[in-house]
């Protein structure tokens, strides 16, 4: 099968740009945030985590995912920080939830149009 348009290294570099750190749930410092949080068991987590902290602003994710729901879940933490839910206390969380999740459905269907009009497939 032929690979996305992305990758998830690609994806790295555009958060850079943006100023958004994109890290893993193995990273030393997202484990110890999620430890602190009472999340460090993985059955305790949710795939993805947007988090502002005095650091900077941080997308996480659990690696242990396939390609394509990777990309939907770290364009989903990505949505959050850009559409200001991370620091927005007016919305609920449904609302927060649904707008990144149309946020990273526009994205991966950008993906899944190039992959295709190259004449390739998805891969898992």
């Amino acid at each position: 099968m032929a690979k996305r348009s992305m990758t998830i290294s690609q994806l790295r570099k555009f958060c850079e740009k943006l100023d958004i750190t994109l890290t893993d749930f193995d990273n030393k410092w997202a484990h110890q945030f999620l430890k602190t949080i009472g999340w460090e068991a993985a059955e305790d987590r949710p795939k993805g985590l947007a988090v502002g902290a005095k650091h900077g602003v941080f997308a996480m994710f659990e690696k242990s995912m396939c390609t394509s729901e990777k990309l939907f879940v770290i364009f989903h933490e990505i949505g959050h920080i850009l559409m200001g839910h991370v620091t927005c206390r007016a919305m609920t969380i449904e609302e927060k939830e649904l707008e990144a999740n149309i946020f990273a459905s526009v994205f991966m269907a950008m993906e899944t149009y190039k992959a295709f009009s190259k004449g390739g497939e998805l891969d898992g």
